[in-house]
């Protein structure tokens, strides 16, 4: 499903580089960009948890969580910085209805995705795909603020300081929030980071312990049969050994005779 979601990601930013080729459009060429990084940083995502396999590593996906936070917050202002140039410079162009209906079917597509993937998961503790969740969920904040853009320009109906306020609210709102997610990321992946190192190091010392104890018990146990082996040698070449008779084969030779009796 992630692997799905990654290539409909990169063919949504394919399709944004072409209509910002095609319409001279700042905001697309931006969006491109956007959702090419949003993409890559899926891809990374899901290519170190193919490659953990079935015991995950919890170190290496706590630093993914962490990278994929500071790249969130980093694009929370470059997308700011794209939202107040588009709005102070009053960049708006119209689309016609198949680009319209295009725009509205991924939007609407993306956030039944976020939807059924945060139900599924919900219980699921996950490093991977917690980042996962919520680099889709910047991504459809960001669809939103499109799909918003292109419907007020297109089909008109308000005036222009009304759809400028409209697009400064919610430009504004998608750039916090994008921005929340990012310090979630960060702050969550450092201290779960940091408990799972932790935890990890409360395991090895009680497993150095362990091997401490075991080695000393087999120490103690060690010495006392060599011990008691050393003592019985001593009595049986003292009291059970008959002439020129070693103590191996007086050993042997009573071991026969207490077999032969029973």
């Amino acid at each position: 499903m992630t692997a799905f979601g990654l290539l409909c990601n990169f063919l949504y930013a394919l399709y944004h580089g072409i209509l910002g080729a095609l319409n001279l459009s700042m905001w697309f060429s931006a969006m491109c960009a956007y959702y090419i990084i949003l993409g890559a940083m899926r891809f990374f995502a899901v290519r170190c948890g193919r490659k953990a396999g079935p015991a995950p590593d919890l170190e290496t996906e706590y630093f993914v969580m962490k990278l994929s936070g500071v790249l969130l917050v980093m694009l929370s202002f470059v997308l700011s910085g794209v939202i107040y140039v588009s709005l102070s410079q009053n960049i708006a162009t119209r689309y016609g209805e198949i680009v319209m209906i295009t725009i509205a079917a991924c939007t609407f597509y993306k956030i039944t995705l976020a939807i059924i993937r945060a139900v599924r998961q919900r219980n699921n503790p996950s490093p991977l795909l917690a980042v996962i969740r919520n680099i889709s969920y910047a991504e459809v904040a960001t669809s939103v603020l499109t799909l918003q853009r292109s419907m007020l320009v297109s089909f008109g109906g308000m005036s222009r300081e009304g759809i400028h306020s409209m697009n400064a609210m919610t430009g504004a709102a998608v750039c916090v929030f994008v921005l929340l997610l990012g310090i979630y990321m960060i702050v969550r992946g450092v201290k779960k980071g940091e408990l799972h190192m932790a935890r990890s190091k409360l395991v090895e010392a009680n497993e150095k312990i362990a091997e401490k104890v075991t080695s000393a018990y087999k120490h103690i146990e060690n010495t006392a049969v060599n011990s008691y082996t050393k003592i019985e040698d001593a009595f049986v070449d003292r009291y059970l050994t008959r002439d020129g008779e070693t103590v191996e084969e007086a050993k042997k030779r009573l071991k026969n005779r207490d077999s032969a009796e029973k």
